[in-house]
C-alpha cells in the first residue's frame, strides 16, 4: 500500500488531470487515498471525494471519517446456501431477501468541484 501511495504523489502524475472521486476496493486503499491526497494538497471532500469498501472500524476515525459501503457477508452466505439447495433440488432460486451492501455516509464524500 505504500508504494501505491508514494506513486499517487509522484509529481509526474501532477500533470494529469485530477480524478474527481475514488471508490477504492476496500477501506486500507482508501486511506491510503486520503494519504496522498493531503500530500498533494487536495482536500477531501472538497477536492476529492473518496469511499472505501468493507466498512472497516477504523475508517469512523479517519480524518475526514471514511465513507464506506457495508457489506453483510453472513447474508449473502444463507442466502448462497439457498441457492445451493434449490439448485441441487431442482428447484427455482429463491428471491433475495435484502440488499447485503449499505452505504455508510461519513465526511469523505460531499459535493466535490467540478473537474478542470
Amino acid at each position: 500500500m505504500v508504494r501505491g501511495v508514494r506513486a499517487a504523489g509522484d509529481p509526474r502524475a501532477a500533470r494529469r488531470r485530477a480524478p474527481v472521486a475514488v471508490l477504492a476496493a476496500n477501506d486500507m486503499l482508501a486511506i491510503g487515498v486520503l494519504r496522498a491526497a493531503a500530500e498533494r494538497g487536495w482536500t477531501v471532500p472538497g477536492d476529492l471525494v473518496v469511499t472505501g469498501w468493507d466498512n472497516a472500524a477504523f475508517g469512523a476515525y479517519t480524518m475526514p471519517s471514511l465513507t464506506t459501503v457495508d457489506v453483510d457477508f453472513q447474508a449473502a452466505g444463507h442466502h448462497a446456501m439457498r441457492q445451493l439447495v434449490a439448485a441441487l433440488r431442482g428447484e427455482a432460486p429463491p428471491p433475495r431477501e435484502a440488499s447485503l451492501q449499505r452505504i455508510v455516509w461519513r465526511e469523505s464524500t460531499g459535493a466535490a468541484r467540478p473537474p478542470d
